[in-house]
């Protein structure tokens, strides 16, 4: 079986801390992508991730603006200090831009994710019930998670598709119980080598809170091109993890100008 690959987390542009591969440019992303075979891909900009998300976000709109298989998620701030939209200007640009997803480093930028700091920015993506992937850097599957933070967010926020990060082989614990209370949190496989571990989300809570994702270039993309070859699962829910969910996700985007 072939599956249609839709990558959910890719890099573009010259990271500050390229080791010679990152995606400097289109041409060199589009030939990974066909050498491994991933028809699509949903890419964040290296400058709006390392220096300026308001000026990288839009750069990086514009350079996959004619590029069918590539898709928008833009990096995103809390706005009070003029380096990211207010909430309404967001909305107005994420349906000009057709955004599908905003990723947010909330340790590499420093800033809480507490209502008082986030609220405004969390509320507009309720509203268009806008997929946040929330990556905390991790590393080493023995770096914690904020388990409690993404619990009250997912509560909070109903309307928003969580998408957790680099969820490591020694998360099962506190990951379970959440998918269980919080149906509107998913988790990308790009790191997550738990022994049968998709089997075991899959049989428990369905192939559906699962999105295939490289983390490409930063990491490499065999391992969970591998994992999802070769998983005990059916077609049906390779596909699903391959690309299917994450269409699903970015399908249920309510944009308004």
């Amino acid at each position: 079986m072939e599956l249609q690959l839709f990558d959910a987390g890719v890099m573009l542009g010259r990271s500050k801390m390229d080791k010679g591969g990152s995606f400097d440019n289109l041409k060199d992303l589009r030939a990974v992508m066909e050498r491994l075979q991933i028809g699509r891909a949903l890419v964040y900009g290296a400058l709006a991730k390392d220096s300026c998300p308001r000026e990288g976000n839009l750069l990086l709109s514009e350079m996959i603006a004619d590029e069918p298989c590539l898709f928008p998620a833009w990096v995103g701030l809390p706005g009070h200090t003029g380096e990211f939209p207010d909430a309404g200007t967001l909305k107005k640009q994420a349906a000009e831009n057709r955004v599908c997803a905003l990723r947010l480093f909330p340790r590499q930028h420093n800033y809480p994710t507490s209502d008082w700091c986030c609220g405004e920015l969390f509320s507009a993506m309720n509203e268009m019930h806008m997929p946040v992937f929330l990556d905390y850097g991790v590393e080493h599957w023995s770096e914690p998670m904020p388990w409690d933070e993404i619990y009250r967010l997912c509560k909070t926020y109903p309307d928003i598709p969580f998408v957790l990060v680099r969820v490591g082989c020694g998360s099962n614990r506190p990951l379970f119980p959440l998918l269980e209370k919080c149906p509107n949190l998913h988790f990308e496989i790009s790191y997550f080598d738990a022994n049968r571990g998709l089997e075991a989300v899959a049989q428990r809570f369905g192939a559906c809170r699962m999105l295939f994702a490289t983390g490409m270039p930063t990491y490499n993309p065999a391992c969970p091109i591998a994992m999802l070859h070769f998983a005990d699962l059916s077609d049906a829910d390779k596909q699903k993890i391959a690309g299917e969910n994450l269409k699903m996700l970015i399908g249920g985007i309510r944009y308004a100008l």
